[in-house]
């Protein structure tokens, strides 16, 4: 009996520091998953807003967007430029002096919608524009 005993023992021994180190373990992987868990749904979504309208807009500058018309959406700081237009410096149709900066001025000149809920159109050609920042040569070439 004294071996049985001494097995058994032995048995409960292991199991207890079986389940010991099995706790452990996953304590220790919950602490280095927490790293990477985001600080909450809210911030994760305005990040990527931001992350997504900073995208948009190089990607329009590289296709050569000439203006952008500003959208406001479920946000009262912006409702004020809803619709508004704006001129992007450098673009092709103001080196060819086809369009002349509008009442809003440049975009380069405004902070680009962040987590707001606000967004840009761009706008790609001439006719797009509003009549206001076109110049007569850029109508006479859009009559032909």
């Amino acid at each position: 009996m004294d071996i049985l005993s001494f097995l058994l023992g032995l048995l409960a021994a292991l199991a207890i520091i079986g389940i010991a180190f099995y706790w452990l373990k996953k304590i220790h992987t919950k602490r280095k998953l927490k790293q990477y868990r985001s600080n909450g749904l809210d911030s994760s979504l305005k990040d990527a807003k931001t992350l997504l309208n900073a995208a948009d807009h190089l990607n329009a500058i590289d296709n050569n967007a000439i203006g952008a018309i500003w959208r406001a959406r479920q946000c009262s700081e912006h409702a004020s430029k809803n619709g508004e237009v704006y001129a992007i410096k450098g673009s092709w149709a103001l080196k060819k002096k086809m369009m002349k900066v509008g009442p809003n001025g440049y975009l380069n000149d405004n902070p680009l919608p962040r987590s707001c809920g606000c967004y840009l159109t761009y706008i790609y050609n001439l006719r797009s524009l509003p009549d206001n920042m076109l110049t007569a040569n850029a109508n006479k070439i859009l009559k032909k």
